[in-house]
């Protein structure tokens, strides 16, 4: 499967539900808190309680596509996807 990210993620929301809803699709649940104008979500396995990595959205305005980029390597770093960067599009695989 897979599906243009940069359609779908507009804002912080956006991005945070995507983390949500792939860390439930993985087995992993997201503890959010907010610092300042940032949420920063840490990425727990709900089977071992076993922390897998944080990451950090921002949460004013639109995300940009750098910044889109970004949450997308973190997301990958932790395994809740394999993203392909593409044209400055992000396609999401799995």
């Amino acid at each position: 499967m897979a599906t243009m990210t940069r359609d779908r993620i507009k804002s912080g929301d956006d991005a945070c539900k995507f983390v949500d809803q792939r860390a439930s699709d993985s087995g992993c649940h997201v503890a959010w808190r907010q610092n300042g104008s940032h949420r920063v979500g840490k990425v727990v396995e709900e089977d071992t309680g076993r922390h897998r990595g944080s990451l950090v959205v921002p949460m004013h305005g639109e995300v940009r596509r750098g910044t889109l980029s970004s949450i997308l390597r973190m997301m990958a770093r932790i395994g809740l996807l394999v993203a392909a960067l593409v044209t400055g599009y992000a396609w999401v695989v799995g």
